[in-house]
């Protein structure tokens, strides 16, 4: 998936686990995260939860995409509600979700923070 990805222009950062992740964002702001709810120490739930405690206080937040074999109505309606912005069911074309994130990117970059 990161290497397609890379081959529709985006730069990519992987992490298996989630402190592995959190380390990351200490020194690099993904435009998007895009995150697996199944991970081998813990769930997107949690990955998103940390990630959106650290942000908080901040005038904007990193947008998230929930990528996942978890697939029902329910299922979104939780990585919604959660804190990711978008849910998007594996697998999926990589053009898609290459698109998705362009669309998150660019709302983000649109957006003026709180106060601005």
């Amino acid at each position: 998936l990161g290497l397609a990805l890379e081959l529709h222009g985006a730069e990519v950062k992987t992490a298996v686990l989630i402190g592995q992740a959190l380390e990351e964002l200490k020194h690099w702001r993904p435009h998007v995260l895009v995150a697996e709810i199944a991970m081998p120490n813990g769930d997107g739930y949690a990955l998103i939860r940390e990630i959106r405690a650290l942000e908080y206080g901040e005038a904007r937040r990193i947008p998230a995409i929930a990528y996942t074999t978890y697939t029902r109505a329910e299922d979104r309606t939780r990585c919604l509600a959660k804190g990711y912005q978008m849910h998007i069911a594996k697998p999926a074309d990589p053009g898609e979700l290459a698109a998705a994130i362009s669309s998150l990117a660019a709302a983000a970059r649109s957006d003026k923070p709180s106060g601005a």
